[in-house]
Parts: C-alpha cells; sequence; structure tokens
C-alpha cells in the first residue's frame, strides 16, 4: 500500500545493497567502491548509489523481476553472474561527458563516427551505438556500453570500474544521469508494474 516514490526512496535510494549485506561482502565494501567513483568523478559519495539487483536482490526491468544471480545458480556460468549496476546522478558531470565526447567525435562527423564509433570494447560487431547513445541521451541517462572508446581510454571512472569488477568477480557497470528525476521515474515506472502484478497476484 505504499506510495511508489515512497518505495523507491526507501528501497532504492536508502535503502541496504543485496549484495553488501548476503554475502562475503560488507557495507564497508560498498562505500569504498562508492568512495573511489566519487573521486574519480569528481561528485559526490552522494550522487553514487546502487541500484538493479545488486540493489534489491531482484531485477525490476524484466517482467519476470529475476532474482539476483537467478541465470548464473540455474547454469554455473561465470559470465551469467549478475552486474552491479550503479547509478552516478550529477548534472555537471553529465554535460561535461556529454560535452567531452561532442568534441572527441569532430562533432559527431559521420566520418569519425564510421571509422570509431561502429563498435567498442561492449560491442564487437558493426552496431548504431551513436543511435542508442543518443536514444538513452534523451532519458537523461549517459551508458557507457554505447560511448567510443577513445572517450572510455581517456576517462578516469573505467579503471575503477574494472578493480571492482576483478574485486567482486562480475561486472561493474555505471550509468551517469543527469538529475534525479529521470532516475526515479525509470525506477518507478517498473515498480508500478511489480505492484500491478502483486495487485493481480502474479507473484507472491
Amino acid at each position: 500500500g505504499m506510495d511508489v516514490e515512497r518505495i523507491f526512496q526507501k528501497h532504492v535510494v536508502d535503502g541496504p545493497s543485496y549484495l553488501f549485506t548476503n554475502g562475503s561482502f560488507s557495507l564497508d565494501d560498498e562505500y569504498e567502491m562508492r568512495h573511489e567513483i566519487a573521486i574519480a568523478t569528481s561528485t559526490s559519495i552522494n550522487d553514487v548509489i546502487l541500484v538493479g539487483s545488486s540493489k534489491l536482490g531482484f531485477s525490476v526491468k524484466s517482467e519476470k523481476f529475476l532474482r539476483f544471480d537467478d541465470k548464473f545458480l540455474t547454469t554455473g556460468i561465470k559470465k551469467d553472474k549478475s552486474d552491479v549496476d550503479i547509478a552516478l546522478i550529477n548534472r555537471m558531470h553529465f554535460e561535461n561527458v556529454a560535452e567531452d565526447i561532442y568534441h572527441l567525435s569532430r562533432h559527431f562527423d559521420k566520418d569519425w563516427m564510421r571509422e570509431k564509433w561502429m563498435t567498442n570494447q561492449f560491442h564487437t560487431q558493426g552496431t548504431a551505438l551513436f543511435h542508442e547513445y543518443s536514444k538513452y541521451f534523451t532519458k537523461g541517462w549517459l551508458r557507457p556500453d554505447f560511448m567510443p572508446n577513445e572517450y572510455l581510454a581517456a576517462a578516469a571512472w573505467p579503471a575503477i570500474c574494472e578493480k571492482w569488477r576483478k574485486r567482486l568477480d562480475r561486472k561493474v557497470a555505471i550509468g551517469i544521469y543527469s538529475n534525479w528525476t529521470y532516475l526515479k521515474h525509470y525506477h518507478m515506472d517498473h515498480l508500478k508494474k511489480l505492484q500491478a502484478k502483486l495487485e493481480t497476484l502474479e507473484i507472491v
């Protein structure tokens, strides 16, 4: 019966993280990781929060609301472990990253993009990365998996993600948001679907 926005604030923003309270790692480890990301991005630790199944213990973005590590527990394959998803919410950092990529790409020059932005370390086959980058940009969200390799190689925070990938033995991914509105409504939209399923007893 709780209002969805209150659920978002209580469990996604303020609540304890599933990964760091139900396993081999502690809340001090989470704090250390968030602190290092904040330092690398010149932001506040309050701008860095865990989201996704590593935070809640289940995914809100899927209609199935899969449990943390659900696929890995079935297959035993390391690559099927759930990611550690981190949201960085800071308008200045968002705008700085967007401007850096704008200038790096020669103001989205078609020849530059055709040569250097069809693949990256996340997508090894020709993909419309700029299209995906732009789609999420309009949602107030910069996704590193759609950024050009040249930018990722020069930024400071990918090295922190790699360090913690090795330490946690699972992928660490960052999403950069321009403000809390976009992050809040992304989660609230999915939480409303979850709430509806609970009310109709589709999930218990």
